[in-house]
């Protein structure tokens, strides 16, 4: 089972595209694939939080 990804983290990752960084360059700084981070941003982008579900 893949491990989860803190929310603190997550929403620093969605900062970074917002403040204009590339998605793949975040997602390799982060770690992180860039199919998670399209779901982070889409459910930042409809105000969902970004902890677990």
């Amino acid at each position: 089972m893949a491990s989860r990804t803190p929310a603190d983290l997550r929403e620093r990752a969605v900062a970074a595209v917002g403040s204009g960084m590339a998605r793949p360059e975040v997602a390799r700084a982060y770690g992180v694939s860039l199919r998670s981070l399209e779901r982070w941003r889409a459910r930042a982008g409809r105000g969902e939080p970004l902890a677990d579900r």
